[in-house]
């Protein structure tokens, strides 16, 4: 019996994972791209993209904001430690 499994994708930008743990932070996805400097578009945009490659939604998106999934709660606790082993990586160099 033969199981397909999907490709992994794991190019994901560090931006990427600052801008999803802002969602988190902020609550919404337009206070975190004012946060970021970034267009409301272009973090949506970003977040999609996010959620694509990782193979699952992250966030409940509706009017009043941003709830974050469980799987979205996952990513942000291990994208804090991936950002700061990163931070800590420029440090060292």
């Amino acid at each position: 019996m033969s199981t397909t499994r999907r490709a992994l994708d794991y190019r994901v930008d560090p931006f990427d994972l600052q801008l999803f743990a802002a969602v988190v932070e902020h609550g919404t996805i337009t206070a975190a791209a004012q946060a970021m400097s970034l267009s409301l578009g272009a973090a949506s945009t970003r977040i999609k993209t996010l959620e694509h490659r990782v193979g699952t939604k992250l966030l409940e998106r509706s009017k009043a904001g941003a709830a974050v999934t469980d799987a979205g709660r996952a990513l942000v606790r291990q994208a804090h430690r991936v950002l700061a082993e990163l931070d800590s990586l420029h440090v060292e160099m």
